[in-house]
């Protein structure tokens, strides 16, 4: 049955780590974190870090309160601001996916792709079998991989997005931080 309305989800393990959304389709979003947590796609970086360390079962998501769908993003402000939820990148209601980027990060990420040279191609093109290092966004390292390749396809992250965060291009790619495994 659809429903509207905030939602909350929170660790059992630490009960003060709680993600606040709003959703004109509950169910529908709930299905669709755990479906980005599985798949290590989780727009929350804290929240799929917490995700990979103690599993899906310490997530208990539950609804907060039911209300029309326009009143969504002020009941959601509302919770965000009272909660102050750990999981929760941005603490402005009405993003679906975090903290979005400004028109000045995206023309700038546009200058970048648009401005790789050749030798910088050809270099990230060399790097897909080469063994690299995955680690969260706290430095921690998560996994060496054989090559860029085989953890592309494994975790379902595109590789030029790998290489990019190998070269130096980007902070992260699929909300990791990669880097060369150095022998």
């Amino acid at each position: 049955m659809k429903m509207s309305g905030i939602y909350l989800i929170q660790s059992k393990a630490k009960s003060d780590r709680k993600y606040i959304g709003s959703s004109d389709d509950i169910w529908r979003r709930h299905g669709r974190h755990l479906r980005d947590l599985r798949k290590h796609k989780h727009h929350s970086i804290k929240l799929q870090n917490h995700f990979n360390k103690y599993g899906e079962s310490d997530l208990q998501f539950s609804l907060l309160l039911g209300c029309n769908t326009t009143d969504l993003i002020k009941i959601e402000q509302y919770f965000i601001d009272s909660y102050n939820p750990y999981f929760n990148i941005c603490k402005n209601a009405g993003s679906s996916l975090g903290c979005k980027q400004s028109k000045e990060t995206k023309q700038k990420m546009h200058i970048i792709q648009l401005n790789r040279s050749k030798e910088q191609s050809m270099k990230i093109g060399a790097h897909q079998n080469v063994a690299i290092r995955q680690f969260n966004q706290f430095g921690e390292h998560i996994m060496d991989w054989e090559s860029l390749t085989t953890a592309s396809k494994s975790l379902g992250i595109g590789s030029t997005s790998i290489s990019n965060c190998v070269c130096g291009l980007t902070k992260n790619a699929g909300g990791f931080i990669w880097k060369y495994k150095v022998a």
